[in-house]
């Protein structure tokens, strides 16, 4: 075993003669390589956005014969955390628990985990680079950091360690909501089209609807979406994803790819995407973390006669709101919260978008 084999995965993977270590390196998931798309705004008035480049996507992929495995409609809760300064935040670093929501129940979340994304890189593809670090956890109701620093050592990670540093469950808030509606698939792209020679390319392609709301202790009413929009994802699977069931799974991998490889492969889904969808959507280097805090940050100024900032420690590890309702403020008053957003989402609600009920913070 090669002692203390840290692999430096934004430039490249296959470094080391030991190709078997090499990949279970990087089956540890520590660099995730993936190119983003936005679908734009719809230009029909009360549409919000254009849901048929998901279609397009869809059966262009399935025409090719290159999806493999795929499963529609799974609901996915994120809790977006960050101290009361965000210090987080402004170091590039971002910290969500999230989990798979049955029925819409938050009470009902499965499968919750904890994740730290670390500062990105661009390819010349288009794809980005990050540090992702994700661990199981007990429930979505609490944070907890141990299980992240426990599957990730010190003396072999330790820009996770100094990420966390200084940071306890004590100081987390929950800043807004992740409300994901997704389609995944996982395809395969043959080398005839990518160009890698002897080089298998598979990805996990997603189609994700995605909220962003603002769950407020005391609100009443409809959950407060400040934004939405579609993203299209593909990431390499240099591993089977920890949360596919499918026992079919473990057959789709990519070969060990270095920076190279990886680029080549991305430009081959980047062309694909584009042509899919007639060139309508348009490359995203932003996560669902940054467009969430992008988003906050411009409707923060509108809200602030309605909101205030928690400060300080709370007690426990119990996940707790960001904000809270101004004494003064009357859900029943003339100016709803709702009404102050410099967007309007309603046309979510009257396409029946499902949003997940809020939980007692």
């Amino acid at each position: 075993m090669m002692k203390n084999h840290h692999l430096d995965l934004t430039d490249g993977v296959d470094t080391s003669p030991n190709v078997k270590q090499t990949f279970n390196d990087l089956a540890r998931k520590v660099c995730e390589v993936e190119i983003k798309f936005l679908v734009p705004p719809s230009a029909e008035k009360d549409t919000g956005v254009d849901r048929s480049a998901f279609s397009q996507i869809d059966q262009y992929f399935r025409e090719k014969g290159w999806i493999k495995l795929e499963r529609p409609g799974k609901s996915l809760l994120t809790r977006q955390l960050d101290t009361p300064d965000r210090r987080m935040y402004d170091k590039g670093v971002t910290l969500r628990v999230r989990g798979e929501c049955e029925n819409r129940d938050l009470k009902t979340v499965s499968e919750a985990d904890i994740c730290v994304k670390l500062g990105k890189t661009k390819d010349e593809s288009g794809a980005v680079r990050r540090g992702e670090f994700e661990a199981r956890i007990a429930d979505f109701e609490h944070s907890d950091l141990k299980p992240l620093r426990a599957k990730y050592p010190k003396d072999q990670f330790p820009e996770i360690h100094a990420a966390l540093k200084g940071i306890s469950v004590r100081d987390l808030r929950e800043y807004f909501r992740i409300d994901c509606i997704r389609t995944r698939y996982v395809v395969e792209i043959p080398e005839e089209v990518t160009g890698l020679k002897g080089r298998r390319f598979v990805g996990e392609l997603l189609l994700d609807d995605v909220a962003f709301v603002l769950d407020i202790p005391g609100r009443k009413g409809a959950p407060l979406v400040f934004h939405h929009d579609l993203e299209i994802e593909c990431e390499t699977l240099f591993k089977p994803c920890d949360y596919d069931s499918n026992p079919e799974a473990k057959n789709y991998v990519s070969s060990p790819l270095n920076k190279h490889e990886t680029n080549i492969a991305m430009a081959a889904v980047k062309k694909a995407i584009l042509e899919a969808t007639n060139n309508r959507v348009v490359i995203n280097n932003d996560s669902k973390a940054e467009r969430g805090f992008k988003a906050l940050d411009r409707e923060l100024p509108n809200l602030e006669s309605v909101l205030n900032t928690r400060t300080g420690h709370k007690k426990g590890s119990k996940i707790q709101s960001a904000f809270r309702l101004n004494a003064s403020n009357d859900n029943e008053g003339p100016t709803k919260i709702h009404d102050l957003l410099s967007g309007d989402y309603g046309y979510l609600f009257r396409q029946n978008r499902p949003i997940a009920m809020t939980l007692d913070m």
